[in-house]
């Protein structure tokens, strides 16, 4: 997979630690071909993280910027991965605290899932809280459906999603708002949350059960995006036979549809 994220600088020495750790686990999966890093001019990337190859940092186009200048969005990402990724090659988009399970299920992502039919298909996640001593647990608020940290999706000139210019993270309602455009767009959305295993490295600040921290870099225009159509997609599904195309998935849209 081509791996795309933002890493910035916290001032919070013990959350930066959190995304670092995220980034090395990140970078040492071999589901993971390429991180593709697109950030500030002024993040300042640690020393650790240079030797690998696999890591590529991008410079922000502040020209791009959504409403939240430096912020990266969706449309951005869709963007530059039509002039940046080849055709046909798989993408995940994930939030900075977030980590992929090193799996068999990962490796095989490719043919196992996206080769499987002629679907046009999204993985969009929810997540597993994970601890420093190697635990981990879900969260019950997750099960919901409404939260996803990771989406994942063939790269195809196809992809034409619309209205989607909002953050990436760090942007109240960006998780349905997202997950609609790829329905509208004729994806099916899987949440095969048991399969397909992603980590939420958050202890510092408590973050559990989906509380939203605000900041001023948190993006408003997710939650006015919300108003225009959201989809949830409940994880505990009969995914296999989804896959299959033999039932169809449950979904709680609100919106046009």
């Amino acid at each position: 997979m081509y791996f795309i994220i933002q890493y910035y600088n916290d001032k919070n020495i013990e959350r930066q630690k959190e995304y670092d750790e995220c980034l090395r686990k990140n970078l040492n999966n071999p589901a993971i071909f390429e991180i593709h890093n697109i950030i500030e001019k002024e993040t300042i990337i640690p020393e650790e993280f240079k030797k690998y190859n696999k890591l590529k940092n991008i410079n922000f186009n502040y020209l791009e910027s959504g409403s939240v200048p430096g912020r990266l969005t969706f449309k951005y990402i869709f963007d530059y991965c039509k002039k940046n990724i080849p055709l046909g090659e798989i993408v995940c988009i994930s939030n900075l605290d977030i980590f992929l399970e090193n799996s068999e299920d990962w490796l095989n992502i490719k043919t196992n899932f996206f080769a499987k039919n002629n679907q046009k298909k999204v993985l969009a996640l929810s997540r597993y809280e994970y601890y420093w001593n190697g635990t981990y647990k879900i969260e019950k608020s997750q099960w919901t459906g409404a939260s996803s940290d990771v989406w994942i999706f063939k790269n195809d000139i196809s992809n034409n999603i619309k209205d989607c210019n909002f953050s990436v993270g760090n942007a109240p309602g960006c998780d349905a708002s997202i997950c609609k455009r790829f329905y509208d767009n004729n994806f099916i959305v899987f949440n095969w949350a048991e399969k397909y295993k992603i980590f939420h490295l958050d202890i510092c600040r408590g973050h559990f059960n989906g509380n939203m921290i605000i900041t001023n870099k948190t993006d408003h225009e997710g939650k006015n995006a919300l108003s225009r159509g959201r989809l949830d997609c409940i994880p505990y599904q009969n995914w296999s036979k989804i896959l299959n195309m033999e039932i169809k998935p449950f979904y709680r849209i609100l919106g046009k549809h």
